[in-house]
């Protein structure tokens, strides 16, 4: 028998868009193309290692209803891997996973027509399946993504780990290594470095993971190994600004002295910076605020095609320099860039604060409606579930 070699990869996000950019627009498109860039990288370096797995633990997709551009290129990336006879495990993510009762994801479609080595798990299951290359058989125990609104945490915890228990109950063959493939938030996992993240999810304990010889997780989209065997794979690519300077890739794991031993495999990834760092760029109390704005863009280094988010600081009566800035940033080549803008009166106290999405708006509305009526966990759960299906009906 040869080594078993797996590549753990979770939340692909294809078909994310970035704030002010129509994915049909050229740089749309363009940034499509960052996404599936980073398909073809994983899938040279599995065929060029002769990994016996691809597993996806989930979010392959943005929404549940992808353009079909997009669709069609995830499904050729699959055939691409399955043709060579490399086995695919996928299980469906918090995006992947329908809301309401009449929406259905396209990932059915692929699992409909029973694509041959391709395996997708939207309900809890497992399955042993045997290296075409390595000849060695892993049980894999698939956990997609449980929507938690209808359960208060005990009983979510509680309802992971007998989902668990009832699959390793389950009659099987021998195998060589078992593997646990989840779509959850752990705890002690970090979401975001940089920035405070809303991710509103129950945490489940490290415990229920333990036992297996690997335990490969999405959802988090940074990448961590929580333990020797618990690990995040992380997202792909940068999704957003609270992802900004996080190293993106995958985990390949490889049989070693008779256990699983995971490494992290970077992928390149365009820029994301905001600038300034720390705080806002103060435009407040300048006759000349345009020159000098234009004159801070010039100053810039490395932002040539980079994602920027520029934060300034303006007084109530000062207008967005909209058309300076294009001009500076155009001048530096600058891939594509989202403006944040703070105003503040005379004795800098905030009296506006831009809000730029429905996502904002919803949570604000939650946040104001339901203050008194509802207990911090419970409002956390009905922000997180409503952004949710807000996302698959757009």
């Amino acid at each position: 028998m040869g080594v078993l070699r797996i590549a753990h990869t979770a939340d692909y996000h294809l078909g994310v868009s970035l704030r002010g950019l129509s994915p049909v627009s050229e740089k749309g498109r363009i940034r499509i193309q960052d996404f599936l860039k980073q398909l073809d990288r994983i899938r040279e370096f599995v065929l060029d290692r002769g990994c016996d797995f691809l597993v996806i633990a989930g979010d392959v997709f943005h929404t549940i209803r992808p353009n079909p551009y997009v669709f069609d290129e995830f499904a050729k990336f699959i055939r691409s891997l399955t043709v060579e006879k490399v086995q695919v495990v996928c299980i469906a993510g918090t995006h992947d996973q329908p809301r309401t009762e009449t929406s259905e994801a396209y990932m059915k479609a692929l699992e409909d027509v029973g694509a041959p080595n391709f395996y997708f798990f939207r309900k809890p299951g497992v399955i042993t399946l045997k290296g075409n290359i390595s000849g060695k058989k892993v049980r894999f125990l698939c956990l997609p993504y449980i929507p938690q609104t209808m359960f208060k945490p005990h009983e979510y915890i509680s309802s992971v780990e007998q989902s668990i228990r009832r699959l390793l109950s389950e009659p099987v063959e021998s195998y060589d290594y078992t593997v646990a493939v989840g779509h959850f938030y752990l705890e002690g996992a970090i979401i975001r470095e940089h920035t405070p993240s809303y991710i509103g999810d129950i945490p489940l304990p490290l415990r229920l993971f333990n036992g297996f010889d690997a335990s490969m997780m999405g959802h988090i989209h940074r990448h961590q190994f929580l333990t020797g065997k618990i690990v995040y794979a992380g997202s792909i690519e940068r999704i957003d600004f609270g992802e900004e300077g996080e190293e993106k890739g995958f985990v390949y794991f490889e049989e070693y002295e008779g256990g699983l031993r995971g490494s992290f495999i970077r992928l390149p990834c365009r820029p994301m910076l905001t600038i300034p760092r720390d705080g806002f760029l103060e435009l407040r109390g300048r006759r000349n605020y345009e020159a000098v704005l234009r004159e801070y863009i010039r100053s810039l280094r490395g932002v040539e095609d980079a994602i920027l988010r520029i934060k300034m600081r303006l007084d109530p009566s000062q207008v967005i320099p909209s058309r300076a800035l294009e001009e500076a940033l155009r001048s530096k080549k600058v891939f594509h860039w989202i403006i944040e803008v703070e105003r503040v009166g005379g004795e800098a106290k905030p009296i506006e604060k831009k809000v730029f999405s429905l996502e904002d708006y919803f949570k604000h509305y939650v946040e104001t409606v339901f203050k008194h009526r509802l207990d911090p966990e419970t409002m956390r759960l009905v922000v997180s579930e409503g952004l949710k299906i807000l996302k698959e009906e757009d």
